[in-house]
């Protein structure tokens, strides 16, 4: 069956979701809970899912917990596995003006089964901030790839990805993202990196 869960706030003038709420002085949001629908899928398909990590542009402006909170709940809950985008907690973290080290200590780094690397244009904003946008169209950042690296001297080496999907350059660009991303975990690991 489904399971509701309810979240009491008192911060519900400006919310989108006020319709759905019950009145009162405090009100309460009721979500569905659908982690059984992970479970029924893992099970179909006779294998264990990867839920990745979100490259984000907002927040909510009251959460009761953090993203990597609520990640590491469904990994638990689920018994999936995390894809760790690394790019999309640089653009995140940038975005939302985090630590992104702070942000992947924050996560079980046993749980990753994959990482993606990928690259990430940024845009001056009309009020002179920078927006970081993953967009998949360039070379991956140098912190991209020294978190890559930091990653695999905690968690060990797991499959990577060298993701480019906008923009496509000719192949012998790709081929040195690839070079780059082996380099660094042949430097992170102390070990030869399959092809």
């Amino acid at each position: 069956g489904r399971v509701i869960r309810t979240y009491w706030t008192d911060v519900c003038a400006t919310c989108p979701l006020r319709n759905d709420c019950t009145t009162g002085k405090e009100r309460r949001v009721r979500r569905w809970e659908s982690e059984a629908i992970l479970d029924r899928v893992q099970e179909r398909r006779q294998r264990r899912m990867l839920l990745e990590v979100p490259s984000t542009y907002l927040e909510f402006e009251a959460s009761t917990m953090s993203e990597t909170a609520f990640l590491r709940e469904v990994l638990t809950r689920t018994g999936c596995g995390l894809l760790l985008d690394i790019n999309n907690a640089v653009v995140s973290c940038h975005n939302h003006g985090a630590d992104v080290h702070a942000y992947m200590d924050r996560f079980a780094l046993n749980a990753v089964e994959q990482i993606h690397l990928a690259g990430h244009s940024r845009r001056r904003l009309a009020d002179g901030s920078e927006l970081c946008i993953d967009d998949h169209g360039s070379a991956m950042s140098a912190q991209v790839l020294a978190l890559y690296a930091r990653v695999l001297e905690q968690a060990g080496p797991r499959p990577t990805l060298v993701e480019w999907d906008h923009d496509l350059p000719d192949w012998p660009v790709l081929a040195h993202e690839m070079s780059r991303a082996r380099g660094t975990a042949v430097r992170a690991l102390g070990q030869a990196v399959g092809a």
